[in-house]
């Protein structure tokens, strides 16, 4: 046997020497990354330092009989002999020839000079208030001839956007069109321009029928170019909103120009047609995958603000297979609230729970902090927030967060039309119950007793259809755990003014759908005398709806003959008070004829 190895302590020695040069190597690694980030932070307050100073004071250069100005990133040549025509010119020149910074005053005066300064003098003019119709077509006249052989270029630059957005509010129906005229066959350009695009919405907004129909034609020829375009969603948004049903169908097919969806007759929306299709179809695949490559832009963007994107989303989660969920499904969840605030985005915001993992589902519920009131109060996002009560399995972590939020809004709620939806799914597990509180959409997304909680229905990439676990534990379990937590403040809140609650429909169906549920789940744990209370009070409210009805009725009966005793006495009273005056009229006739 050899000796042993020298120096074979920890540290020391070849294996111990390789650590030593690997931490040092690790540190030396760690402190030119620190210093590379701290130059980083100096370079970005200078550049930030630099533009401010660049957006405070003007540079100028002087030529023969020009001063080129830049003006806020902007560039301007103005005339000296504008300049010089006053002392203030004058002083202006003298401090560009010694290189001194101008105050705020002298910039205005250099921006209003020439053309420019005209049209934002008759802006103003034009947006006066008490100004007669007359007067401000007479300075939309003016304002039109200016921009006429420029009109395309100054629609780009933000202060001739808003002066022509001002123009086509106030203008006549000739002037709507002769501006259409102008920027006919540019409209998708415009759309595409950080400025242009509000001129283009104001053109949908202002524009008459015929200039409507011409924007939607134009738009509906690019419209799948338009959407990856962060500033052309405005107007395309706009125009969506803005269309009946018709045209808003049309203006999706042009998303999947090329994909002969128009020849399917009978099915006008995309996702009847996706439905009636079988999933190894060719136009299948190819309207999924054109779905996909619109939308990986826009989620690259984070542009999840507008119906027409939340409408492609959700039929690109419904039809979608798992290749073209997987892709985007982490960037949509965290901007799941903002996407479940319209009808279709909180479809959609459904299907992104179902299709997350727990883990995601975790982050959606962080990202419901301090606006669960809000959400359940909103007409669209109450829906959501049901359905995420059936997916999300740890129910100590729900309370924590989300339950906590809802038991200090409970005022609000047991009243609240839209608020008492969530309320009402955790109350009604039987489905015959839950058909009296929810549409047939809503109903169908939505867990009752005779659903399967535990599986969902997706295409595989190689579309095929399979099921998958979309959750753990029951929903039952998990809706009583939460009950259980808001029964204390909502039983005392019922219990308080039991009367006048018994009054409110909304507190009614909620006392209603409680006792029932109380009743059919001993393990929920209500008081008998709390039960009791709330069934006593709903039997004496019933009573006096009984009563009532019964004493309508007979006052109903009564009224009748003395109300057809009185009009004929009232046509008789009217009668006698027309008499004098027709007589009177009667008279005025005879004399005219023999005059």
């Amino acid at each position: 046997m050899g000796k042993p190895a020298h120096n074979s302590k920890p540290g020391k020695g070849k294996g111990g020497g390789d650590k030593k040069e690997k931490k040092v190597v690790k540190q030396g690694k760690k402190a030119l990354k620190e210093r590379k980030q701290e130059f980083l932070k100096k370079q970005l307050k200078k550049s930030i330092a630099k533009d401010e100073l660049a957006k405070r004071q003007i540079r100028a250069q002087e030529d023969e009989n020009t001063i080129s100005i830049a003006w806020k990133g902007k560039k301007k040549d103005v005339d000296k002999k504008e300049l010089m025509k006053d002392s203030k010119g004058r002083a202006i020149m003298k401090k560009i020839k010694d290189k001194r910074v101008l105050s705020a005053d002298e910039k205005h005066k250099l921006k209003m000079m020439g053309s420019v300064g005209d049209l934002m003098r008759l802006w103003e003019t034009l947006r006066e208030k008490n100004k007669p119709k007359k007067e401000k077509n007479e300075v939309i006249a003016q304002i039109m001839e200016l921009t006429k052989e420029s009109f395309l270029l100054d629609a780009r630059k933000p202060d001739m956007s808003r002066i022509f957005q001002s123009v086509l509010k106030w203008a006549d129906h000739d002037v709507k069109t002769e501006i259409y005229e102008r920027c006919k066959g540019h409209i998708v350009t415009l759309s595409g321009c950080s400025h242009a695009n509000q001129f283009v919405k104001s053109l949908i907004e202002h524009g008459s029928a015929e200039v409507k129909e011409n924007v939607h034609k134009e738009l509906c020829k690019a419209g799948h170019k338009l959407i990856a375009q962060k500033y052309a969603l405005i107007p395309l948004e706009h125009l969506y909103n803005k269309s009946n049903g018709e045209k808003q169908n049309l203006l999706l097919c042009s998303f999947f120009d090329g994909i002969e969806v128009k020849t399917y007759e009978g099915y006008p929306k995309i996702g009847d047609i996706l439905s009636h299709l079988q999933p190894s179809s060719l136009d299948y695949k190819r309207m999924v995958e054109r779905l996909h490559s619109m939308l990986t832009p826009v989620v690259a963007k984070a542009s999840f603000d507008t119906t027409v994107v939340h409408r492609l989303m959700e039929w690109l989660f419904k039809y979608g297979t798992e290749f073209e969920i997987n892709d985007i499904i982490e960037d949509v969840g965290k901007a799941v609230v903002n996407i479940s605030r319209t009808k279709p985005g909180a479809a959609t915001a459904a299907l992104i729970a179902s299709h997350s993992s727990q883990r995601g589902r975790k982050s959606m519920l962080k990202s419901f902090k301090h606006s669960v009131a809000e959400m359940c109060c909103s007409k669209a996002t109450t829906y959501f927030v049901a359905r995420f009560l059936d997916l999300f399995d740890e129910a100590e972590v729900l309370i924590k967060s989300f339950g906590n939020e809802m038991v200090q809004c409970l005022d609000d709620l047991v009243v609240d039309p839209v608020g008492s939806t969530p309320l009402l799914h955790l109350l009604t597990p039987d489905p015959a119950r839950k058909q009296k509180y929810f549409t047939f959409n809503h109903f169908d997304d939505l867990w009752n007793a005779d659903k399967d909680p535990f599986h969902m229905a997706y295409l595989t990439p190689s579309y095929k259809a399979q099921e998958k676990k979309i959750c753990e534990v029951h929903p039952k379990t998990k809706h009583m755990a939460l009950l259980k937590h808001l029964l204390p403040r909502l039983t005392q809140l019922l219990l308080t003014d039991i009367d006048k609650m018994a009054e409110n429909v909304i507190a009614r169906r909620i006392m209603t759908e409680l006792v029932h549920y109380a009743k059919a789940n001993k393990g929920l744990g209500m008081q008998k005398t709390a039960v009791a209370a709330l069934e006593a009070a709903l039997e004496k409210r019933s009573q006096e709806k009984e009563a009532k009805r019964k004493h309508d009725a007979v006052d109903g009966k009564d009224a009748a003959p003395a109300a057809k005793k009185a009009k004929p006495a009232a046509k008789k009273a009217a009668a006698v008070a027309e008499a004098p005056a027709k007589k009177v009229a009667a008279k005025k006739k005879v004399l005219k004829k023999k005059a």
